[in-house]
């Protein structure tokens, strides 16, 4: 921020304007006069004193301002500067002393006042200016715009001193504009510096970097990125051989050793636009290679129906460019190659469940192969042919597993039908051969009579359901099919009983005991 000098006040220029002394004098006598006469003389006298000293006064005010009006003695200007190291380095003419003199006027206008402390604001500006591009070494680099705006504060110091303030005001702030513009300029002629520093520096013109990074570091003292420029320099010899090497293992077509020639080339120096670029290229171009070379295993192995290979190359190939349509198209053609091996694989399975009678499980493969593709014939036809045989092999089995359930006339006649419905299989194999051969001789196991003995007191009436009413008895015998029976026994003044029992297929001779014996 620039501090803009303080206006002096009118009362501050009035001191250093002394009142003439001839002038001050006649007022000293014209006021000794008028007092004497008032004490010593008569009044006529004191009239006729009283008119010569407004007479004497009014010829003093005529005069006093002209007296003012004389031009002030002007300081000696200074010599022009005859080169733009004298003109950056001389200061500008400072301000008018106390011994100047202004008129009157300049004492009684308010724009002259303002002209005067604007032309101060200005020179301020411009000596602040001044020094800052100075410090920036613009004498090297702006030395016909410093000349000039020099000769602008020239002009300005010597209107002044006149004192002519708006002309100083204008001349001082043509000066300020000069430099202003100068010092508004220092950060693009910074950057510019810098990026010639940096541009040489890449193409190997070493010394026309270190120009432009001294450069820099005079416009700027202590520029962390000039700094750095010139520490770059000093390994640019060691960077440049690596990057050389890096080059002749590329023709060589060692990618490997010239991708690590260039790290260490990065190592040294990681600003290197140079070696960035060219590992970011071979870098790329060893990708390329692994790529093309994942890719085309993985063509290989779908070609030899190894999927799982196909499948690991095409993973890996597929981390280095996923959206190569190359991988997409390689991708679509594994899917399908899973699909039909899958297929395949269902429908062996199936005709190997088939073979060996498990119709429940081949069924279970067709369905799982019309879930992939529903237009599969094989699966629809072995659907059709696999679901009944294994609805009626799971029905024989239960009856073979639970050859009781046959006492049931119901169950017997259902045992029945499901032995028609096998014997009309005509592609019958082992095993539905076996269930027939079961499921008949539970059958007639399951018809085969079995001789009962019945005990009672030959007091109680004995009835058999679904038999008859055997009478009393002690002993008696009854011929029954294999099932389950209950026995009822009566007796007048007793309390009934029942009995429960079970004929069973080879069971042997049973004996029933039954007889009243709780009267009632």
């Amino acid at each position: 921020m620039r501090s803009e000098p303080e206006a002096e006040s009118p009362a501050a220029f009035q001191r250093i304007a002394p009142q003439p002394p001839a002038l001050a004098a006649r007022a000293a006598a014209a006021t000794d006069t008028t007092t004497t006469a008032d004490r010593r003389i008569p009044a006529s006298r004191f009239v006729l004193g009283l008119l010569l000293v407004l007479l004497f006064g009014g010829i003093t005010l005529w005069g006093l301002p002209r007296l003012l009006q004389a031009p002030p003695s002007l300081p000696e200007a200074s010599a022009p500067a005859t080169g733009p190291e004298v003109v950056a380095t001389a200061p500008a003419p400072a301000a008018p002393t106390a011994t100047t003199t202004p008129t009157a006027e300049a004492w009684d206008d308010p724009e002259l006042l303002q002209a005067r402390a604007a032309a101060q604001a200005a020179q301020a500006r411009y000596q602040s200016d001044l020094q800052q591009l100075q410090r920036s070494g613009a004498q090297d680099w702006a030395a016909t715009e410093l000349d000039a705006a020099a000769q602008h504060a020239r002009r300005g110091a010597e209107a002044f001193a006149t004192p002519d303030f708006p002309a100083a005001k204008s001349a001082w702030e043509a000066a300020a504009l000069a430099t202003t513009a100068l010092v508004d300029g220092l950060p693009q002629r910074l950057q510019a510096a810098l990026d010639q520093g940096h541009q040489a520096l890449e193409s190997g013109e070493l010394a026309t970097a270190t120009r432009a990074y001294q450069q820099a570091l005079q416009l700027e003292p202590g520029n962390a990125t000039a700094t750095a420029g010139l520490q770059r320099i000093d390994r640019a010899p060691a960077l440049r051989a690596r990057l050389d090497t890096a080059f002749r293992l590329e023709q060589a077509g060692d990618l490997a050793a010239a991708r690590a020639a260039l790290r260490e080339a990065l190592a040294l120096d990681p600003d290197s636009q140079q070696a960035r670029e060219n590992l970011a290229r071979l870098d790329t171009q060893a990708a390329d290679a692994e790529f093309r070379r994942e890719l085309a295993a993985a063509l290989s192995a779908l070609d030899q129906g190894e999927l799982d290979r196909a499948e690991q190359a095409l993973a890996r190939a597929r981390q280095l460019r996923a959206q190569d349509p190359g991988v997409r198209a390689a991708g679509q053609r594994l899917a399908e190659a899973r699909r039909v091996a899958q297929l395949a694989q269902l429908r062996q399975r199936a005709d190997t469940q088939a073979a060996a009678e498990d119709w429940t499980g081949a069924a279970a493969s067709y369905r799982s192969a019309l879930q992939i593709d529903a237009s599969l014939v094989f699966a629809a036809e072995g659907l059709a042919r696999a679901e009944p045989r294994a609805q009626l092999a799971s029905q024989l089995q239960r009856l073979i597993d639970e050859p009781k359930r046959l006492h049931s006339p119901a169950v017997m006649q259902e045992a029945e039908s499901l032995l028609a419905q096998a014997r009309q299989v005509g592609d019958a194999g082992p095993a539905l051969r076996a269930q027939i051969a079961a499921l008949e001789q539970a059958r007639a196991a399951a018809a085969q009579p079995v001789t009962v003995e019945l005990v009672s007191d030959g007091q109680t009436e004995v009835t058999i359901y679904r038999v008859g009413q055997l009478g009393r008895f002690v002993s008696n015998t009854a011929t029954l099919k294999p099932g389950r029976y209950v026995a009822v026994g009566s007796r007048p003044g007793y309390v009934d009983v029942r009995r429960e029992f079970e004929v069973g297929s080879g069971s042997g001779d049973l004996r029933i005991d039954i007889r009243c014996t709780e009267t009632l």
